[in-house]
């Protein structure tokens, strides 16, 4: 670009990235952790155990160009495709842009197997899991790279857990395209208002340091607590023109810029649009470089990059893609999902909104409703106006929604069944052969459609009867959680009574309006008694009248599902 660099320029310069509808690609980017099969500690950059040799063995087999920084290789490239390492040595696959999630898949799969084969004989599996879940941050490898070097010297003074953010996260974030300045400030708008329930749906980092962190995506709490000035949800995106994206960037400090010497230095904090008034005023590059050091949830460059998913396996990270492809590219779902969107964000502020997400994931309460009866209700928006080749990518979602719990409660049953890192490893797989063909079920309709919806809420309590009270009380409670769940499972959708066993109607009310978590509940259950020996036998004993009284007066649209 040859014209001189101003604010006119630089706003002329996002509208020259709007392109015709026809023409609208999808793109991925996956981070995956590389971690030891029996500690869970990342893997380091050098040796021959490294991620530097690992991106060598890439390079010699799979045809990649190499991309040094001194000595030092630090990426990949093949066509547009791009192999990156995160500031701890996660490895990221920004995939080539294309038309169909097909193609999305098949290229992230190929690149997924390719890296599994390079790691054999190595003592490091891919993980997808939102955080480092055992290491230290202290204690994990930073990649040689010129720009990290500046970042965490700069972040290190704006947030506590930034550095945090660089060495232990990993995340899913996908690329769309816009035609106007309209069509780019609806979707804007939408990602950013729907910011806490693409967290909730996608959290899958709940441990720091070996142990339970206490939410169910760390990963975006750690962000909360690393820029606030760079990060989360500006109101240039909630407001969005091109004109105000422009000017909330022209007023970011800077972390950094590179010299024409190929030097990184530390900018000081000083603004772009102080830096363009200069004798020697910044150039394009500049420019460009600078976009890539804000971080909000929704980022704009020459296209918009939604952020706010946690690394997951491949079958949901698709559906990530997929979700926000049909949210983006289908103007009467983005109508329907603008409605739902409006309405969220009438409940609490922004912060709070977002916070409940990552506590609590898709069990977290707005507006006195369950993150997951919204997250429902979004994707039967979704689904009804899809065909059944792009239901099929959204269906990995929709079953983990149903469940009413995010994927990070997987992981959390799995340690406390095996404390320790083989089972948090073996959960956190990627499941690539899964993501490359979703299976599809014939749709349901009509009332077919609101039985399953019902049915939905005993899928959840089910599995929480399977998992909670064994968790809180040891393996004597294996009997009565067993009664639970056979109770649990001929509750209809429309059934106004409470549980005879120590659940009185108004908890039981709360808890099918979505403002009371399940695990509460099963603390009402067996409240007072919880070192009582004889307290499995009364709550089995209290499940199963309540299962004989219930038998016959409630016709279950969906008998015990799972």
């Amino acid at each position: 670009m040859s014209s001189p660099l101003n604010r006119d320029a630089l706003v002329a310069h996002m509208a020259s990235a709007c392109r015709p509808r026809s023409t609208f690609l999808v793109g991925v980017e996956l981070e995956r952790h590389l971690l030891h099969q029996t500690t869970a500690l990342p893997m380091p950059y050098a040796g021959e155990d490294g991620v530097a040799a690992l991106l060598e063995r890439l390079a010699a087999r799979g045809g990649w160009d190499r991309v040094h920084e001194g000595a030092a290789l630090i990426a990949l490239a093949r066509g547009r495709a791009t192999v990156t390492l995160e500031p701890g040595n996660q490895l990221e696959l920004s995939g080539t842009p294309s038309r169909t999630m097909s193609e999305v898949a098949a290229e992230a799969a190929d690149f997924a197997v390719e890296v599994d084969e390079a790691l054999q004989g190595s003592a490091y599996q891919q993980s997808a899991i939102g955080y480092t879940p055992w290491a230290e941050v202290d204690a994990i490898d930073w990649v040689p790279k010129g720009r990290y070097a500046v970042m965490r010297e700069h972040l290190a003074q704006t947030g506590p857990l930034a550095h945090a953010m660089m060495k232990g996260t990993c995340a899913v974030q996908a690329n769309y395209d816009f035609s106007d300045e309209a069509d780019c400030a609806a979707k804007v708008q939408l990602a950013t208002r729907l910011a806490p329930l693409t967290t909730a749906m996608f959290a899958h980092s709940p441990f720091v340091h070996g142990a339970p962190a206490g939410f169910m995506s760390y990963r975006g709490h750690v962000w909360t607590k690393t820029d606030p000035l760079r990060t989360g949800m500006p109101e240039a995106g909630e407001q969005f023109t091109f004109e105000r994206w422009v000017d909330w960037l022209l007023d970011m400090p800077m972390m950094f810029n590179k010299g024409s010497d190929g030097q990184w230095r530390a900018a000081g904090g000083r603004t772009f649009r102080s830096w363009m008034s200069d004798r020697e005023p910044p150039t394009w590059r500049d420019w460009e470089l600078h976009l890539t050091s804000v971080f909000p949830e929704v980022r704009v460059k020459r296209t918009i990059e939604v952020r706010g998913a946690d690394s997951v396996p491949m079958p949901l990270a698709m559906a990530f893609a997929a979700l926000w492809r049909a949210l983006f590219y289908s103007p009467r779902i983005a109508d329907v999902a603008a409605d739902l969107a409006a309405r969220f964000v009438r409940h609490g502020e922004r912060d709070e909104r977002f916070n409940e997400a990552t506590r609590n994931g898709l069990r977290g309460v707005v507006g006195g409703r369950m993150l997951a009866a919204w997250a429902e209700d979004l994707l039967d928006g979704v689904e009804a106006g899809l065909d059944a080749e792009e239901r099929r990518w959204i269906q990995p979602l929709s079953r983990q929604v149903e469940t009413g719990e995010s994927p990070a409660r997987a992981l959390l049953r799995a340690y406390r069944h095996r404390p320790g890192p083989a089972a948090v490893l073996a959960s956190s797989g990627l499941d690539v052969d899964a993501s490359r063909v979703p299976l599809l079920e014939a749709p349901a309709s009509g009332p077919m459609r609101q039985g399953l919806k019902g049915a939905r809420a005993i899928d959840r309590l089910t599995v929480l009867a399977e998992s909670v009270l064994p968790q809180l009380t040891g393996e004597r409670w294996l009997p009565a959680s067993r009664a639970l769940r056979d109770l649990l499972s001929q509750l209809g959708p429309s059934l106004d009574i409470g549980l005879s066993g120590g659940l009185p109607m108004d908890n039981w009310m709360r808890v099918r309006n979505g403002l009371m978590p399940v695990d509460q509940m099963l603390d009402a259950i067996a409240a007072g008694d919880a070192g009582d020996e004889a307290t499995p036998l009364r709550l089995q004993a209290a499940c199963e009248a309540a299962s004989a009284t219930l038998v016959g007066a409630t016709t279950p649209v969906v008998a015990n599902r799972r």
